[in-house]
C-alpha cells in the first residue's frame, strides 16, 4: 500500500513502518492457511491410512470367522457408486465366505473363555 508523497519526515516514517508491518501480516496469514492445510492433509493420510489397516484387519478376521466374512459379504453388496465399486471387480464374497466356513469346519473347536468370573 504505497502512501503518497509527504512533507512531514514523522509521518513518512510512520507510513513506511504500517507498510512493513502490514506485509508482515500478509506473510503470517499465509503461512497460517499454509499450516492449517498441511494439518488437514496429515489428518486425512491418518485417517485414511487408519482404514486400509482396518479394512485388512477385516478381512483377514473374515477369511477365518463365517459371520465376519458375511458381514463384508454385506457391506460390499451395499456399495452403490460405480467408482466405489470398481477396486472390488474380480473380488468374491462367495469365495471369502467359504473359505471362512472350511476355516471353521477344519478348526478344533476349544471351549470359550469367560471374560468375568461367575458369581
Amino acid at each position: 500500500m504505497a502512501q503518497p508523497p509527504t512533507a512531514d519526515p514523522k509521518l513518512a516514517k510512520l507510513l513506511r513502518e504500517v507498510e512493513i508491518v502490514e506485509r508482515k501480516i500478509e506473510r503470517a496469514q499465509a503461512l497460517s492457511q499454509r499450516l492449517k492445510r498441511l494439518a488437514v492433509d496429515h489428518s486425512r493420510r491418518a485417517d485414511t491410512r487408519r482404514k486400509i489397516i482396518l479394512g485388512g484387519a477385516l478381512l483377514n478376521a473374515a477369511r477365518s470367522e463365517p459371520e465376519l466374512a458375511e458381514l463384508v459379504a454385506r457391506f460390499v453388496a451395499a456399495i452403490s457408486r460405480p467408482a466405489d465399486l470398481k477396486p472390488f471387480e474380480g473380488f468374491s464374497t462367495e469365495e471369502l465366505i467359504a473359505a471362512a466356513m472350511d476355516q471353521t469346519a477344519s478348526a478344533p473347536r476349544r471351549p470359550r473363555r469367560l471374560t468375568h468370573k461367575p458369581d
